[in-house]
């Protein structure tokens, strides 16, 4: 059991490894420059060179064979002390083997796509705030028609730009909705 901790913060990392050496885990430090590595050579801290890699400066934590119990151990531990980690993930069979810069990647492309899922769920809720009688009746279509495109989008699996695309036609219709005279 351990924890890969990225972030271009030294203090940051020696912050996190404190923190979790009270639950008795070992955090592993990745750095800015070691992006081309794969997640084995830090899980088995194999003396590997890195090629240069420069990689942005936000926060990933990279679980590595612990349970979900001890995942929601770190995690209400680290909201306890009020320390975000937006980028989280498990170390699997199939991901060990990349090179951290490409699952970093990976893991940007999901949070991305979760975020516009996220926001296009919002947008479809809100429809429960609006009374169609209050609109003109061509208004009215033109949101609802987004607004099922919108529905569809979440039934199936969408792109990320599908996602963006049904999220910003919703609410342009719904700025475009006017109210009966």
């Amino acid at each position: 059991m351990k924890i890969l901790y990225y972030n271009t913060s030294y203090e940051s990392f020696q912050q996190i490894s404190m923190l979790l050496s009270t639950l008795n885990i070992p955090v592993i430090w990745i750095q800015q420059n070691q992006g081309s590595l794969t997640i084995n050579d830090f899980i088995r801290q194999t003396e590997s060179k890195a090629d240069p890699c420069s990689l942005p400066d936000i926060t990933v934590m990279i679980f590595h064979e612990m349970s979900d119990e001890q995942i929601n151990e770190v995690t209400a531990l680290l909201k306890q002390h009020e320390i975000t980690i937006p980028y989280k993930c498990v170390v699997t069979k199939h991901n060990q083997e990349w090179r951290f810069i490409d699952l970093f990647q990976e893991l940007m492309k999901e949070h991305e796509y979760f975020n516009n899922y996220n926001q296009l769920k919002q947008c479809i809720a809100q429809v429960s705030e609006l009374h169609e009688t209050d609109y003109s009746e061509e208004s009215w279509k033109q949101y609802e028609a987004a607004f099922m495109i919108g529905y569809f989008m979440l039934q199936k699996q969408s792109s990320v730009d599908e996602l963006k695309n049904a999220v910003q036609a919703i609410n342009d219709a719904k700025t475009k909705l006017s109210k009966k005279v």
